[in-house]
């Protein structure tokens, strides 16, 4: 989707520029909130015991 909006970019065509940055700011806030419900889950437990196996 964001490479679709990205095509034929050019720094006169306001709406697609608009229209990019909406997607990136779009992306960044779901990143960000998945990030939080990490950082709740492991919250106090990161150190604690391993979470991860490691072969």
């Amino acid at each position: 989707m964001l490479q679709n909006r990205a095509k034929g970019l050019e720094p006169d065509t306001v709406e697609k520029l608009e229209s990019l940055a909406y997607q990136i700011h779009n992306f960044c806030c779901a990143v960000e909130e998945l990030l939080k419900i990490a950082a709740i889950y492991f919250e106090d437990n990161i150190s604690d015991s391993p979470q991860w196996h490691t072969p």
